[in-house]
């Protein structure tokens, strides 16, 4: 059965992406204002191309553990429970790529 996206679960869809991506160039930003690493910090558009990555696998892990769902009426406990386990899930596939890829930007 499949469900037809409604303009809400559009606009949560739309809001989560550009708060990843907002988060990302915050972090890379953070990152660039400190001297302190050995390691140099290469330009922000060599470092996207895990967006193109990160994006999808957060969307399709949300999908699976159900916080894009017709159910909205969990516990806030519950929700933080479960972003964790899809972050958790989303960040162990992208540390996957950057392992399987030999990335040495990382």
């Amino acid at each position: 059965m499949k469900r037809k996206l409604k303009t809400s679960d559009f606009i949560i869809l739309s809001l989560d992406i550009a708060i990843t991506a907002f988060s990302f160039f915050i972090a890379y930003l953070v990152r660039e204002s400190m001297d302190s690493f050995d390691n140099p910090l290469f330009g922000f558009w060599k470092y996207t191309w895990i967006l193109w990555l990160f994006i999808p696998t957060q969307y399709l892990s949300f999908v699976y553990f159900g916080l894009y769902g017709s159910k909205k009426t969990n516990t806030p406990l519950a929700i933080f429970v479960t972003m964790v386990k899809a972050f958790g899930m989303t960040t162990l596939i992208s540390a996957s790529a950057v392992f399987f890829t030999n990335s040495d930007i990382f």
